[in-house]
């Protein structure tokens, strides 16, 4: 996904209420958003795919009938917000309106109008980002595919010379360079009795150029560090250059231009990276030339060069420095070979080496799935550690099932490769979280802080109102009974029914408080809730709520704090989850990876989600995940929506949803009975032990 699509999902107006436009004008500007307005909403159904906008405003008055036809993506774009009034919004709640995202209500609200725009705008910012994510893992994929390729076909080239030309035509496919050249470096002959240190040289081998043809001839100079070839021989570093004619005053190195003026070939961009052996010794240099913007492209003259190149980056350095690597490694293989005559034990350490290789390029490649994962914690702090924890647990398991020889667990059997698939699913299973609100991600109590504090402003406001009714009951009572008795006893009764009154709302608010932290919400809790939302507080002839049906839907969740209309969007983490790793190429056992990880909230007794598959049709490893992540989630210390159970209280659960057929009993007792939950963290240190009961 190009960075330009980001850009363009903007927000649309449909219709042509200028006076609404104007006002959702205003609401976003203050808001630093924009919004356009298209009059004619047909004009939405052709539009290609990068110019879809995110967000989609609509009044209620048949729009939506085109709007239905609207081309939306797999992730849910364009965002649906209608503007209706009443009888519209009745409409809407009754599910009439489609696949909404949310609705504004007429008159608009600037404040309500505000809050959905910018919730909106952040979703949109997460979904085109989820984007971006996965297809920068498939480029990744597909390059460490490449890589992987290539380092296979280096064990089977043998002669020197074909090996060379091999990888200097590979460095440049992988970089997209138009030409290049490939230099050994050697040791200059020496006198006989010369007492001087031997001298490094470079031995120009191979030479490529996609646009000119240039005859080749071998020849040797010395390595200096005053060309750039040399200067990598010598130092060992991955040199960029954006121009060549544009160097810097105080670089060490200068363009050797006389290759250029007698071809007329432009140089501009390069790439130079050293080649080492399984020592780390440098042993020659790859000299990539002028990267292209287009690979078939031909630089006939200067000028192409300087409308098609464009500068070697970051990327291409490490694609050309691992395939580098390899070739070292390949290189001096083939000269071992070539010189020594021993082809057994040369192949031997050219597999060896290849396959250190291939293990690099799979820690890079594990290194972004960890990556990935980092991306989800740092979106939600309660989760800092989970995935690395889960991975453990998950294989640890995996591996004890290997080890069974008798009952339902013995058919299973986990090989290397699917044990690592396990493990990648472990860490990402909670990737779709990116596409989830943080208001819903991150919401730590029933009523969120700033809700719960207008409640305790609005309390404040409830006394304030009774202390000013007091005062004039009083000064009327005052007023038509001068100089009668019982004025003092009856100011007395009054003050002393305010301070009831205030204290009464004083231990409502304390226990609404109270109960938006709790993670259970007991009978009695929930008997002191209803009282308090059927309570009317009666002032200047006004019955007053002292909570909104809103809050009292918030409030009265009996278990975590998340509404059943946020539970359910929370659930669709595991749906995007799946999506984005069926996205992914995975190959071989790796196939599995969103399989697992889109089955982790799924129960034997098929409750689960996100497919509501049963017993056996879940995948084994996605029952492992099932019952790592229960565990592992209940013994947390840092979750804010719950707290923090014993181990004790922990397994005893895990035995509940054994016997209740949510998770596999055969894999719980297993967890068990083997004290898998104690199993070291790979670096010596224990997971940190939950608390025991007392």
């Amino acid at each position: 996904m190009a960075d330009s699509e980001t850009q363009n999902k903007d927000i649309v107006f449909l219709g042509s209420n200028r006076e609404l436009f104007d006002s959702l004008v205003s609401v976003a500007t203050r808001n630093g958003l924009e919004i356009r307005r298209v009059e004619d909403p047909t004009e939405m159904l052709t539009l290609p795919r990068r110019d879809v906008p995110g967000i989609i405003l609509y009044q209620t008055d048949g729009t939506q009938e085109h709007l239905s036809r609207c081309r939306r993506e797999g992730d849910g774009l364009p965002l649906f917000i209608p503007i209706a009034d009443d009888a519209g919004i009745k409409l809407l709640e009754n599910g009439q309106g489609g696949d909404i995202y949310d609705y504004l209500a007429l008159p608009l609200n600037p404040m309500r109008a505000a809050s959905t725009l910018r919730n909106a705008h952040r979703l949109v910012q997460s979904i085109l980002t989820t984007r971006l994510l996965s297809q920068r893992v498939k480029v990744f994929h597909a390059q460490w595919v490449k890589l992987n390729q290539i380092g296979s076909a280096l064990s089977t080239i043998h002669d020197l010379g074909d090996l060379l030309n091999f990888i200097l035509r590979k460095c440049r496919e992988i970089t997209s360079a138009d030409s290049g050249s490939l230099y050994l470096k050697e040791t200059a002959p020496q006198a006989p009795g010369s007492t001087a240190p031997p001298a490094p040289i470079l031995r120009f081998k191979v030479a490529q150029n996609d646009s000119k043809f240039i005859p080749f001839r071998e020849w040797t100079m010395p390595a200096s560090k005053e060309k750039v070839s040399g200067y990598v021989a010598l130092e060992g570093e991955e040199i960029l250059i954006d121009d060549v004619y544009r160097l810097p005053a105080d670089s060490p190195f200068k363009f050797d231009s006389s290759f250029d003026r007698t071809s007329g070939y432009r140089t501009k961009s390069m790439l130079v990276v050293p080649m080492r052996n399984h020592k780390d010794e440098i042993i020659g240099v790859i000299q990539l030339i002028n990267k292209k913007r287009q690979w078939t492209a031909l630089l006939k003259t200067p000028q192409d060069a300087e409308s098609r190149v464009i500068p070697f980056d970051r990327d291409d350095r490490e694609l050309a420095k691992s395939l580098a690597s390899q070739a070292g490694v390949a290189v001096e293989n083939a000269k071992l070979l070539d010189d020594l005559k021993i082809a057994m034990g040369n192949l031997k350490i050219a597999n060896d080496e290849l396959k250190k290789a291939k293990q690099q390029i799979e820690d890079l490649f594990e290194g972004f799935v960890n990556t990935c994962a980092r991306a989800v914690e740092a979106r939600d702090n309660a989760l800092s550690g989970h995935t690395d924890r889960m991975a453990l647990y998950a294989t640890v398991v995996a591996r004890k099932i290997n080890e069974v020889t008798e009952g339902p667990l013995a058919k299973f059997r986990f090989n290397e490769a699917e044990i690592k698939a396990l493990k990648y699913a472990a860490i990402l299973h909670d990737f779709g979280k990116i596409g989830v609100r943080e208001e819903i991600l991150w919401k730590a109590s029933r009523l969120r802080p700033e809700r719960l504090e207008a409640v305790a402003y609005r309390f404040e406001a409830f006394k304030g109102r009774l202390r000013d009714q007091t005062s004039r009951l009083a000064i009327q009572f005052i007023l038509e009974n001068r100089g009668a008795t019982g004025t003092a006893d009856y100011l007395l009764e009054q003050e002393a029914r305010l301070a009831k009154e205030c204290e009464a709302l004083d231990r409502d608010l304390a226990f609404i408080q109270r109960i938006s932290k709790l993670g259970y919400l007991s009978d009695e809790d929930l008997m002191a809730l209803n009282r308090i939302r059927d309570k009317r507080l009666r002032v200047e002839n006004q019955e007053l709520a002292l909570i909104s049906e809103e809050e009292y839907e918030h409030l009265s969740v009996r278990k975590g704090n998340l509404t059943a209309r946020e539970w359910v969007e929370m659930k669709k983490h595991v749906a995007f989850t799946y999506d984005i790793l069926m996205a992914i190429p995975w190959e071989g056992e790796l196939r599995m990876v969103p399989e697992i990880a889109g089955s982790h909230h799924e129960k034997r007794d098929g409750s689960g989600y996100h497919r509501g598959l049963t017993g056996d049709k879940i995948p084994i490893g996605g029952q492992i995940l099932a019952l790592v992540d229960i565990y592992e989630a209940l013994t947390a210390s840092d979750r804010p929506y719950k707290k923090q159970f014993s181990r004790e209280e922990a397994l005893k659960f895990l035995d509940e949803c054994a016997s209740t057929n949510w998770l596999n009993p055969d894999v719980v007792k297993l967890f068990v009975d083997h004290r898998l939950y104690e199993t070291p963290l790979p670096d010596g240190a224990r997971i940190p032990k939950p608390t025991t009961m007392t």
